[in-house]
């Protein structure tokens, strides 16, 4: 019976495991533009909260066009 249990449990993390790696790739991918573009703001203005406001904004819009 608890191996029965066990095998339940690992299943069970197993899948909560590969939801939330999903989860997190799938984030970075809608996220990356925003990423790339607050790195160039950055790069180029050499200011953190440019680079922010710049990160922020590409965001929502990447969000809302989703």
């Amino acid at each position: 019976m608890q191996v029965i249990a066990g095998l339940i449990g690992l299943i069970v993390l197993l899948i909560i495991g590969i939801l939330v790696i999903a989860l997190i790739v799938g984030a970075l991918i809608v996220l990356l533009p925003a990423i790339i573009v607050a790195i160039a703001v950055w790069f180029f203005t050499g200011s953190f909260f440019l680079a922010g406001v710049a990160f922020l904004i590409v965001a929502i819009i990447s969000l809302v066009a989703i």
